[in-house]
C-alpha cells in the first residue's frame, strides 16, 4: 500500500516567486505554523519580506549565491532534527503563532549572515573524515576551488571537499563522529558540515548508502529533497522521476519542496513530482532487496565492524564479504560518440551479430542490445520497450560464442535507469558474448539479445588518430 502527499499551496502568493517562497516555507512548517488558511499568508509575507532583503554582494557570483542559500537550508534542518524531541511541547497563551513566526524571521536573518559570511571566506574546512577506496577511479575536489586529486588507498578529507567516483568506482567516507557514507560507481557527495553529533551532506549524484546509526543528526540533500537520517540506516538513488530513500533500519524524514514525510525501517519513498506538484510516494520493501549485491555487502561490512581495503575483505568470524560488482563507467552513455569511443573504419575486425532474444517470466518487457567495440573496450547501450517493472539491469558476457546466462555471466549490475556500459577488461584480438537482463527482486524478467564483437587489435588505426607510420 502506498500513500502520497502533496505541496500545500501559498495563499495569494502567484507566479514565478512561488517556488521560492515555498523554499522560504520550509522555515516555519515545523515552527507552529499550520498549512493552509492565515497561517499560510503571515508566512508567506515574511517569506517574501526575507526574499526581499539580499545581501547588497555585488562581487559574489551565483553559484556562491547558491551556496549561501544551501548553508541556510542545512542550518535550518540541524536545528529543527535536534530541536524535535521539544516539539510537542505546547507553548505558552502569549506565544502566538504569529511571534513564533517573527522570531523565526530574526533567527533566520541571522543564519544567513552567518552563512553569507562563511561562504565569502570560501576555503576548505577542518578534516572530519577519512576516504578510503575499495575500488576502481575516486576524485576528491578540494572544496574553494584547487586542482582535484586521485586517491588511491586512504586519504583524510575536510569540510567542503567533493567526493566523485568513477563508473567502476567504489569509496567510503568514514566520517571521525562514527556515521559512514559509501559510494557506489559514479556517484558524488560533499560533506557541508560535521561535528561530535551530527553531519550535513550534499549528494550530487549516484547511489549512496548511510550508516547514521550513532548520529542525531545526519542531513543528506539531492537537489530540492532532503533527507534528515539521524540514528538511522538507508540508502538513497537516482530512480525515473525523483530520488528514492530505501530505510534499512531506524527512522527518517525526506522532504521535497515542503511535502514533509516520515520513513521507517522496512519502508521505502520516493521523492518526485505529479501533475506538476511535489510528491512523496511511500511503500513497503521487499525484504529480498537487502540479499542483492549492494546492500548485502554494505550490511555484511557494518557487521564486520572491520573496513579494510582490497577487493575482499575477511571479517572477524571468518565470513568472507565480497565488493559488489562495478557500476558502469557512466551512468548514460552520450548520443554523439567521442574520439576515443568511435569504431575503427579501416583495417578495424570488429563485427557484430544479433541472434535471437530469449524470453523471460514478464513477456511484457523486451530490451534490445547493441556493442561496438574499439581498441580498448566494448561500449554497449541498450533500450527498453513494452511495459512491466524491473528494478535494476544485468550485464552478462562470456569470452567465446557461448550465450551468457544469469548470475555465473554476470559481469556488471547496474540501476533500471542506466542505458549503457563500457566494458574495459577486455584483450586485444578476443572476441566476447554479451547480453543484458532485466532482474526484478535478483529474478530475471527477461534477455536481450545476444551480441557477439571481436576487439580490435592493439596496433589498429582508429577515427581521429594519426596512422602509425612504417
Amino acid at each position: 500500500m502506498t500513500r502520497s502527499r502533496k505541496a500545500f499551496p501559498v495563499a495569494g502568493v502567484n507566479g514565478e516567486r512561488e517556488k521560492r517562497i515555498q523554499r522560504y516555507l520550509r522555515f516555519f512548517a515545523d515552527a507552529g505554523i499550520r498549512r493552509g488558511g492565515r497561517s499560510a499568508q503571515d508566512a508567506a509575507r515574511m517569506a517574501a519580506t526575507l526574499e526581499a532583503l539580499e545581501p547588497d554582494a555585488p562581487e559574489q557570483d551565483p553559484a556562491s549565491v547558491a551556496r549561501t542559500r544551501d548553508s541556510l537550508m542545512r542550518a535550518h534542518i540541524r536545528m529543527r532534527v535536534e530541536g524535535r524531541g521539544k516539539a510537542r511541547i505546547a507553548p505558552p497563551p502569549w506565544l502566538s503563532a504569529r511571534r513564533v513566526a517573527l522570531a523565526g524571521v530574526a533567527a533566520a536573518l541571522l543564519a544567513i549572515a552567518v552563512a553569507l559570511a562563511l561562504t565569502l571566506t570560501g576555503g576548505r574546512g577542518e578534516e572530519v573524515a577519512l576516504l578510503r577506496i575499495y575500488r576502481g577511479g575516486v576524485t576528491v575536489y578540494p572544496g574553494g576551488g584547487g586542482e582535484p586529486t586521485t586517491v588511491t588507498g586512504e586519504t583524510r578529507i575536510r569540510v567542503n571537499d567533493r567526493v566523485e567516483t568513477g563508473g567502476d568506482g567504489l569509496a567510503e567516507i568514514d566520517l571521525d563522529n562514527g556515521g559512514v557514507a559509501r559510494l557506489d560507481g559514479a556517484s558524488a557527495l560533499s560533506i557541508e558540515g560535521s561535528g561530535e553529533d551530527g553531519t550535513t551532506m550534499t549528494g550530487v549524484e549516484g547511489n549512496v548508502f548511510s550508516n547514521a546509526s550513532g548520529l542525531t543528526t545526519y542531513a543528506l540533500t539531492f537537489d530540492e529533497v532532503t533527507i534528515n537520517g539521524g540514528g538511522a540506516v538507508f540508502n538513497t538513488d537516482a530512480v525515473p522521476g525523483g530520488v528514492r530513500l530505501r530505510v534499512i533500519d531506524g527512522d527518517t524524514r525526506i522532504s521535497n519542496r515542503g511535502v514533509t514525510e516520515s520513513v521507517s525501517g522496512g519502508e521505502e519513498a520516493v521523492a518526485g513530482e505529479q501533475d506538476g506538484e511535489p510528491v512523496v510516494s511511500i511503500a513497503e520493501t521487499d525484504p529480498e532487496v537487502i540479499q542483492e549485491p549492494w546492500y548485502a555487502w554494505n550490511l555484511a561490512l557494518d557487521r564486520s565492524g572491520t573496513r579494510q581495503g582490497g577487493p575482499i575483505t575477511t571479517a572477524p568470524g571468518g565470513d568472507v564479504i565480497e565488493l559488489p560488482p562495478p557500476g558502469p563507467t557512466d551512468t548514460t552513455l552520450p548520443d554523439e560518440t567521442t574520439a576515443d569511443d568511435t569504431t575503427p573504419t579501416d583495417t578495424a575486425p570488429s563485427d557484430s551479430s544479433t541472434l535471437s532474444s530469449t524470453p523471460g517470466p514478464d513477456q511484457s518487457l523486451t530490451v534490445a542490445l547493441t556493442a561496438t567495440a574499439t581498441s580498448d573496450r566494448v561500449i554497449l547501450r541498450w533500450s527498453v520497450g513494452g511495459s512491466g517493472s524491473f528494478h535494476s539491469v544485468a550485464i552478462l558476457r562470456t569470452a567465446s560464442n557461448a550465450v551468457p546466462v544469469d548470475p555465473s555471466n554476470r559481469r556488471a549490475q547496474v540501476a533500471s535507469t542506466v542505458t549503457g556500459y563500457r566494458d574495459t577488461e577486455v584483450t586485444h584480438g578476443e572476441r566476447y558474448t554479451y547480453r543484458v537482463c532485466l532482474l526484478k527482486w535478483g529474478k530475471v524478467q527477461v534477455y536481450s539479445n545476444t551480441v557477439s564483437v571481436q576487439v580490435p587489435l592493439e596496433n589498429t588505426t582508429e577515427r581521429n588518430q594519426t596512422p602509425l607510420t612504417q
